[in-house]
Order: structure tokens, then C-alpha cells, then sequence
């Protein structure tokens, strides 16, 4: 009954059990991520969220991530004081289809930051009618990142340099920035960058894919994954690790505390067996870097005392 539950199975087989961590040598299959979504904005017809005014483009790099922009933006559209930040602005196609559809409020806010602002973004700009709320800095985003307050802005797009080292930096310089609770859009997480090679894939290590699989990895308590595709969507999170980041993960909706081997939800600790901490332990340390499933071997799966806890603690990993 358990078994049946499983996502995707794996033929590799795991590491030989070492005694301490208790995993065996069965073969690794892989199931949800308590901090996966179960249900992902369903896109919407991006027709209703065309541009409202007759901006000049010469490129079109956007257009297909309205509908999916639409969906996971609603909850912001129209909320007033909200605060943007785009790092990548080009022509602003995606920062007018903000201030079109979610920065509506006049209190709303934007910053941009490029290497430098073509006529067309300048034009596009005082067409909007919003030029007195958006706020341009031009330069390095890796230096002006640094010149803005911390935990200033809702929402924050990353769509600048295409190099994994500046992703990487825009993206843990750019997390500083972001409100618990708000969203971070990456942009080219699937870009290959062929088109510049003449049709040959470059090498992981100059992609924004390693890049951003390895800030989820290092932030995995602290993210949400929203969606996942050309473009990945994440939530930062709220409320993780309430009594200090320090030896801390998380599991889902609880915090743990590898000092004290405690698991927390809030301020109240969570009665767990030996057993059942060591399960835990394995848990967390199963997350992997796609921020959507867990890594286990089989011999765990099969043990009735996970599917009890997994149904005591509702993290929904056997669903």
C-alpha cells in the first residue's frame, strides 16, 4: 500500500548503510516533497492579460509566460504599496506587462536594473503613464543590488546575465531583498545556450540551470517551489526555523533542530519516538535540488512506521 504511492522509481542503487544514518542498499525512488506544491497555478488565457497600450519591441522573449505570470500573479494584482524589482529590463516587456496588469495600484512601486536603458524601454515607459513609479539603476546588477534595502519588495524577477556565476549572485544577492511570503521568478532555467554556438549546447557550468539548482539547494528550508519549467517560480517562505537558522531545516510545515534532534512547529515541540526522529533525520536529508521530491531508498518506504508518521505529521509525501 505504500509502495503504490511512490512517484518515480530509480535504478541506481543507494550508498551501503554506514549504521548511523540507517538507510540500506535498496535501489532510490523518489517521493514528493513536502514543500512541493500539490495543486500549481493552472495558466491563464493569456489573451484576457494582453498590453494595454501600444508599446515598441523589437524582441519577444516574454509573450509566453504571460499565461503562467497571470496565474501566479493574480494574488497580487492591484495590491497597493506593492514593490517590484527586475533585474534584466532590455525593452520592459515583462515590466509593463506588470505595471499593466499587477502594479495598478498608485502606490505601487518598481526598480530596474540594466547595463544600460534603450530608447525603446525610455519610450515604453512614458507611455505607461507610471515613469514616476518606477525607478532605474543603471549598472552591474551585482553592484546595485547591493545598494538596496533588505527585505524591500514582493516580488522580484531575475532575468539579467545568462552566465551561471552572475545568476548565482543575482539570485543570493536578490533573496536578501525579497518579503517572506514573496516571489522570486528565475527566468532560462531549460537555456542551452546553443543559439550563440551555432547549435551546440554549452556546458552546464556557463548555464543558469546549475546555478539555480544549486541556490534551491542551499536555501532548500527556506523554499517554496511555485512552478517549475523554462521558468522557475519560488515562494520564500515564512515562518522556517522560528527559534534560529542555525542547525536548522525543515520538513514541510515543521522545523528541525539538529542540535537538540527536536522537531517544532511554531513554539510547540512535536512528541517523536527514536525511531520516528531517525525517519525525520532521513527525511530531510533525502531533499534534493529540484525542490519537488525526496530521495529514499525502498527499505524505507516499505515500513509502516513512515506511512504513521507521514499521516500523524499530514506532510503528504505518499499521496
Amino acid at each position: 500500500m505504500v509502495a503504490s504511492s511512490v512517484l518515480v522509481a530509480c535504478g541506481a542503487p543507494s550508498t551501503p548503510a554506514d549504521g548511523a544514518s540507517g538507510e540500506s542498499s535498496a535501489p532510490k525512488v523518489q517521493v514528493r516533497d513536502p514543500q512541493a506544491p500539490i495543486h500549481p497555478p493552472k495558466p491563464r488565457n493569456g489573451k484576457r492579460f494582453a498590453y494595454r497600450r501600444a508599446y515598441r519591441f523589437t524582441e519577444d522573449w516574454f509573450s509566453a509566460n504571460i499565461p503562467h505570470w497571470a496565474a501566479m500573479l493574480e494574488p497580487y494584482m492591484g495590491k497597493p504599496d506593492l514593490r517590484y524589482l527586475e533585474v534584466g529590463v532590455y525593452e520592459g516587456r515583462s515590466l509593463l506587462w506588470m505595471i499593466d496588469h499587477v502594479l495598478t495600484d498608485p502606490r505601487s512601486r518598481a526598480t530596474g536594473i540594466d547595463i544600460h536603458i534603450p530608447e525603446n524601454l525610455t519610450h515604453n515607459l512614458e507611455l505607461s503613464g507610471a515613469s514616476d513609479r518606477v525607478t532605474m539603476l543603471v549598472g552591474p546588477s551585482q553592484i546595485e543590488l547591493r545598494k538596496l534595502a533588505a527585505g524591500s519588495f514582493d516580488v522580484v524577477y531575475i532575468d539579467g546575465s545568462h552566465a551561471a556565476q552572475d545568476v548565482l549572485e543575482d539570485l543570493v544577492l536578490s533573496w536578501r531583498l525579497l518579503r517572506p511570503g514573496g516571489l522570486m521568478i528565475l527566468d532560462d532555467y531549460e537555456h542551452d545556450g546553443a543559439e550563440t554556438t551555432g547549435g551546440t549546447p554549452m556546458p552546464a557550468e556557463l548555464l543558469p540551470r546549475i546555478a539555480i539548482d544549486a541556490f534551491i539547494s542551499a536555501q532548500r528550508s527556506y523554499v517554496a517551489l511555485v512552478r517549475k519549467g523554462y521558468q522557475v517560480a519560488l515562494r520564500k517562505r515564512r515562518g522556517v526555523c522560528p527559534r534560529g537558522p542555525w542547525q536548522c531545516s525543515s520538513l514541510g510545515p515543521y522545523s528541525y533542530d539538529w542540535r537538540l534532534r527536536v522537531l517544532y512547529r511554531g513554539q510547540a515541540d512535536v512528541p517523536l519516538s527514536e525511531s520516528e526522529r531517525k525517519i525525520v533525520e532521513r527525511l530531510i536529508k533525502a531533499k534534493r535540488g529540484d525542490a519537488q521530491t525526496l530521495s529514499l531508498d525502498g527499505s524505507l518506504l516499505e515500513s509502516p512506521e513512515l506511512e504513521a508518521l507521514d499521516a500523524r505529521l499530514a506532510l503528504g509525501l505518499l499521496r
